[in-house]
């Protein structure tokens, strides 16, 4: 027959043990989700990447648009409709017979 004391320990140990490690599972269940490097965290930064990248996207098509617009304006490949478009801008010019439309996006 066991003593008192063995009893004390086996019964310690059976309680014990298993408290420790359900604690240790809970702490990294807790930080696997909610932590800084985190599953939300990863999925929010996820989601701001994609947001980051059709804004880089949006700004590159108007990049090529503007390079494309000044390299037509080059003095070795002119094109003669945007000389002329730039000009009546600038100078405020049109014919008697043209009608100006002004739109907001094009200044």
């Amino acid at each position: 027959m066991l003593s008192r004391s063995a009893i004390g320990v086996r019964l310690r140990s059976a309680v014990v043990v298993p408290l420790l490690a359900s604690l240790l599972v809970g702490y990294f269940a807790f930080y696997t989700f909610f932590g800084d490097r985190s599953l939300l965290r990863m999925m929010r930064l996820e989601a701001q990447i994609q947001s980051t990248q059709t804004k880089l996207d949006g700004v590159k098509a108007e990049h090529d648009a503007l390079e494309n617009r000044v390299t037509h304006m080059r003095s070795g490949s002119i094109d003669p409709d945007l000389l002329d478009e730039q000009a009546r801008r600038t100078l405020n010019y049109t014919q008697p017979d043209e009608v100006v439309i002004y739109d907001k996006k094009s200044n």
